[in-house]
């Protein structure tokens, strides 16, 4: 079998008819070889040996000029290196002396001793397990961790079932938004408002919703803060060789892509993302005037409902002395029976009144523990102060201006649909800023052949097409709509706080008539007594002019109801208390709810 052995880095051996491929391959590494074609090499195997040698000849005679230097182990001196230039009808010797043609390819190149692609590849595979652990420990140092959270309804139920006013984080809580003069002992012996609506914020489900939006949107704005990752490549590299010392796998090419964003991208991202989370944090706020509103509510209709039970209580037993009354007169004939049967439906009435409204005081606590965020039987033994319950504000202190004015300072939705405008402003920025494109700055190295090649090549995306007027469009679109929006909400807020002042004022005014009919109906309850007393009326007169008196009683409750709700409405119009007593400022509290 031909076989013909060429000195060159890769020590190619080819058989038969690739023997042109291996003439070129060697040969394309020595610049001062004649260009070599395919062509050269054809003919009949007995005429290769000649033209082989006439071929590389210019290798032979550019050795020749070279300084003569004996190098140990070579088959002949290096200035004249048959290593190069020979081409034997044998099978290849083992014993092959690589270092002379090292160190004659490096004189004719001038340059210093460089390690044959070899003995790179070699150094490769030799790389040291330390220098692999710290690479690896410098590729992952920092990265996030996950960290498993199951929900299991069970231990969630044990923990909300768990839940009491007598809580030390509880305690510790409305310490901090009372102080120590307001809240004397936790639990207090009276919940108030104030504290209810702290109680509320600490368990209430809503707010650790929009808790965890707000902390999602703080989050964005860590995603908005990010750099671009430069991206790397360094792609194995893979020959295929006859020769059985050859080291197939090596390093190939590595190249390096460094992003960079341009005209203040970055920044105006940022912004958008601060402005987000701020809107994110003021939805919070909203959601927590909700919780402060149904606890309100709550409280109001459980109040009101235990007075009305007190009522109708009395007057069922006011009733039933008025149905004995008659009973003894009818018996002794001093009066129709019929009286006495209307004196007994009366009193079947009552009863059917007390015993609906005493269930309706049971849904009330259901309705109060539910916008407390706490179980039924936390509430069991607990009692409830309004003292400003009778006496809501006067129309004095309350003018159309003020509501107005605080209407437009205090609506936390008006605040955050500012800021969702400051969000749709920066985002025009951005797009904007889009119009200019960012740059990528490229470098790569590849070694071949002994030779070390760098490229640096910076890239740009051409705008020629496309100028981002789309997104531009969309984004100034989108800030008109919210500055529409705002305006739109601005309108409806000062119409809401209006209409409510005018139905707190008008549901004022009955009260105050209610309380001069129920204060009538007291001093003619007391001069009934009175003549009682001396004898000169009776009893029946007596508990006649009671049940007046309680449905002078009955009819101030239903006013105060309506001025209470109209006062909730009045302050849901401005999102502030207008109660006295009430908290005026707060902070979150921790978001561990799922500990509580």
């Amino acid at each position: 079998m031909l076989v013909l052995e060429l000195a060159r880095d890769e020590e190619a051996r080819v058989v038969g008819s690739d023997l042109a491929a291996a003439t070129m391959a060697s040969a394309r590494f020595r610049h001062n070889v004649i260009p070599l074609s395919s062509a050269a090499l054809t003919g009949e195997p007995s005429a290769l040996k000649e033209r082989i040698a006439r071929l590389l000849g210019p290798l032979q005679d550019y050795s020749e000029e070279t300084t003569p230097n004996d190098t140990p182990g070579c088959l002949g001196t290096c200035d004249q290196p048959s290593f190069v230039s020979r081409a034997r009808f044998s099978v290849r010797r083992k014993n092959r002396p690589r270092a002379c043609y090292e160190l004659w390819r490096n004189r004719q190149t001038g340059a210093a001793s460089v390690p044959s692609q070899r003995h790179f590849r070699m150094a490769v595979l030799n790389w040291s397990p330390i220098y692999s652990i710290a690479l690896l420990a410098l590729v992952f140092f920092g990265c996030a961790t996950y960290r498993p959270e199951p929900l299991e309804s069970e231990t969630i139920a044990q923990q909300f079932n768990s839940r009491s006013l007598s809580n030390p984080g509880l305690c510790e809580y409305l310490r901090a938004n009372l102080g120590t003069q307001q809240l004397s002992s936790c639990p207090p012996e009276k919940w108030e408002i104030g504290s209810l609506t702290l109680v509320g914020f600490y368990y209430s489900p809503d707010l650790a919703v929009a808790d965890a939006r707000g902390r999602e949107a703080d989050a964005a704005v860590i995603t908005a803060h990010a750099v671009p990752n430069p991206t790397v490549h360094l792609g194995p590299q893979f020959r295929e060789a006859m020769s059985p010392n050859f080291a197939p796998w090596g390093i190939g090419s590595f190249s390096l892509d460094l992003p960079i964003e341009t005209a203040g991208k970055r920044g105006y991202r940022v912004a958008e993302a601060r402005r987000l989370a701020d809107a994110a944090r003021l939805a919070a706020g909203e959601t927590a005037w909700a919780v402060r509103s149904r606890i309100r509510a709550a409280l109001l209709q459980y109040l009101l409902d235990v007075r009305a039970r007190d009522l109708l209580a009395h007057e069922e037993e006011t009733l039933a002395q008025v149905v004995r009354l008659f009973a003894q007169r009818v018996n002794v004939g001093g009066a129709p029976r019929p009286e006495l049967y209307l004196a007994q439906s009366s009193l079947q009435g009552a009863k059917l009144k007390f015993i609906d409204i005493a269930a309706r005081v049971s849904v009330d606590m259901n309705v109060l523990s539910a916008a407390l965020g706490v179980p039924l039987q936390a509430l069991d033994g607990v009692a409830f102060s309004w003292p400003a319950f009778d006496s809501p504000p006067s129309q004095q202190s309350l003018s159309s201006a003020e509501i107005q004015r605080l209407a437009l300072l205090n609506r936390i939705d008006l605040r955050r649909q500012l800021a969702q405008y400051a969000a749709a402003d920066e985002a025009l920025k951005l797009e904007i800023a889009k119009q200019y494109p960012d740059i990528n700055i490229a470098g790569g190295y590849t070694w071949e052949g002994g030779e070390n090649i760098f490229e640096l090549g910076p890239s740009a995306l051409l705008p020629v097409f496309i100028q981002n007027q789309g997104p531009i469009a969309e984004a100034e679109a989108r800030r008109r709509e919210v500055a529409a929006q705002f305006l739109a909400m601005q309108a409806g807020i000062i119409e809401q706080s209006q209409t409510t002042l005018t139905h707190y004022r008008g549901a004022l005014g009955a009260l105050d008539a209610a309380r001069s009919a129920a204060e009538l109906q007291a001093k003619q309850l007391g001069q009934t007594r009175r003549a009682v007393a001396v004898g000169e009326s009776d009893t029946v007169v007596l508990a006649q002019t009671q049940l007046q008196d309680l449905s002078a009683q009955r009819g101030f409750l239903d006013s105060l109801t309506n001025a209470q709700i109209a006062l909730g409405a009045l302050e849901d119009s401005i999102q502030r208390p207008l109660d006295d007593g009430d908290i005026g400022s707060f902070t979150f509290p921790a978001a561990q709810r799922n500990l509580r």
